[in-house]
């Protein structure tokens, strides 16, 4: 469920204190990931700045905590189909897992007005090779270079690793980048909509 900003700023903002005081511990590989297990029943939390997804053994025993949540804290709940964007379908009785970034890479391709740009097949222009600005082709300064980069980086570790590579190297000229850049930015961002019609 997702935890209002007001509250989040306030108590919240360390969930971790109410998760910790019923029990749970905190991961040590990952901050944002907190679980219990009393031997019987499993119970985690994963929290990133005010969503959090809630996942356990058992219906009765999720809807209690929430409910314990609910009683000191305002919040609203979903039912888990979507966590930070991304949209996460399970078929149990099939067997799959279906992991889709489709409205994160609408929103992205919206943000830019290139919904109804042209896709392409691949994440960069073939045969080229970026490099250091000379500063013979200045960088549109309305296109917020940075900002579309890390969306992009996103994308990739939330759902379409394949243009890790390509977005990689767009972020190494955040802080320096003119025109050829930009243009490589929004090539990857064609290819994010000729392939975001594809699900994990």
């Amino acid at each position: 469920y997702e935890i209002s900003t007001r509250d989040w700023s306030s108590d919240v903002c360390s969930s971790d204190l109410f998760l910790l005081s019923k029990g749970f511990k905190v991961s040590k590989k990952d901050p944002c990931y907190f679980y219990k297990w009393n031997g019987d029943k499993f119970f985690q939390a994963l929290v990133w700045v005010d969503d959090a997804r809630y996942a356990a053994d058992e219906d009765e025993h999720l809807d209690q905590y929430v409910q314990e949540f609910q009683a000191t804290h305002r919040c609203t709940t979903a039912d888990g189909s979507e966590y930070l964007g991304t949209e996460i379908t399970y078929d149990r009785e099939g067997g799959t897992l279906t992991i889709s970034v489709k409205k994160k890479v609408l929103s992205l391709l919206r943000q830019y007005s290139m919904e109804d740009c042209r896709p392409v097949s691949t994440p960069a222009v073939p045969k080229t090779r970026l490099t250091k600005p000379t500063g013979d082709n200045p960088a549109d300064p309305t296109f917020d270079y940075i900002s579309a980069v890390y969306s992009i980086y996103y994308i990739a570790l939330t759902g379409k690793p394949e243009v890790l590579f390509a977005v990689r190297d767009l972020s190494q000229y955040t802080h320096n980048y003119d025109q050829t850049h930009i243009t490589a930015c929004k090539h990857l961002m064609r290819y994010l909509k000729e392939i975001g019609r594809a699900h994990v």
